[in-house]
């Protein structure tokens, strides 16, 4: 049994994996696009009002930090233990942790994007993937901590 629940934790991890790589391959992605506009001179946003760009460049990092905050409660909620739990369970826990951080790390890249292609703003573009990629180094799945919390040696 110990054989098969390690196996079973060991094939959720490489799902998890793979989740974390694919969306780790998309922040430079984000980047050629911004780069390659810019060095165009390519501007798609619509010529916003000052005011009107502050305020959403403001919104913009208000939901950064919400996303951040929101995967901070529920990375928390899911991977909290019952006793009675089953080793499947458990590795099916993890997973959903992980895909679920995987996708909010990304939100503060594609918001800069978003503020690039609506506002222009290059530097808060580069924050916020930053943001992204400090999210994705913190949460990327590791399998010791995956042994380690699942309780297996």
């Amino acid at each position: 049994m110990d054989i098969e629940r390690s196996q079973s934790l060991s094939r959720m991890y490489r799902l998890a994996l793979y989740v974390a790589l694919a969306v780790l391959v998309a922040l430079p992605v984000y980047v050629l696009i911004v780069e390659i506009l810019k060095g165009r001179g390519i501007r798609l946003g619509p010529g916003l009002p000052a005011a009107t760009a502050h305020a959403l460049r403001l919104g913009l990092y208000g939901v950064a930090v919400a996303a951040v905050l929101l995967l901070r409660l529920l990375r928390g909620m899911i991977i909290r233990k019952k006793p009675d739990e089953s080793p499947d369970r458990l590795a099916q826990k993890l997973l959903q942790a992980s895909i679920l951080t995987s996708a909010l790390s990304e939100v503060p890249a594609v918001l800069g994007l978003v503020l690039y292609l609506a506002v222009g703003f290059y530097r808060d573009f580069y924050i916020l993937l930053i943001v992204s990629l400090f999210l994705m180094f913190m949460f990327f799945p590791r399998y010791r901590d995956w042994t380690s919390w699942a309780g297996e040696p």
